[in-house]
């Protein structure tokens, strides 16, 4: 998320996760760490990494991960439609499987676009 968000943003991603634990695994193997606004978010934006080896973050329900869509976001209303959009995604059975069938970034933009 270089150009995105400041280093301080990571680290409370980071910290987030290590205090809170699981709260970012939303859906089964997706997870969408982001921090709040004002930890160093510099634009709205997002970056999606499929897992070769699925993480386990500790969610009983949700684990492992090997869907990661890391977003940031400039102000509230930002943040909200990058939810609505992400949202969109993960409730796209035929998109989440084409993101993890990608084997190009080409490939991976266009089961994306196709799910928002």
């Amino acid at each position: 998320m270089e150009g995105y968000c400041t280093e301080q943003y990571i680290r409370a991603i980071e910290e987030s996760i290590e205090r809170f634990g699981s709260y970012v695994v939303i859906a089964p193997g997706v997870a969408i760490p982001h921090a709040r606004v004002e930890k160093g978010s510099l634009k709205t934006g997002a970056s999606i990494v499929t897992l070769e080896t699925p993480r386990r973050f500790g969610s009983k329900d949700n684990d492992p991960v090997d869907i990661v869509i890391a977003f940031s976001a400039i102000d509230k209303n930002s943040h909200l439609k990058m939810l609505q959009k992400i949202a969109l995604l993960i409730d796209n059975a035929t998109a989440l499987k084409a993101i993890r069938a990608a084997q190009s970034n080409e490939a991976l933009l266009t089961a994306i676009q196709s799910a928002i």
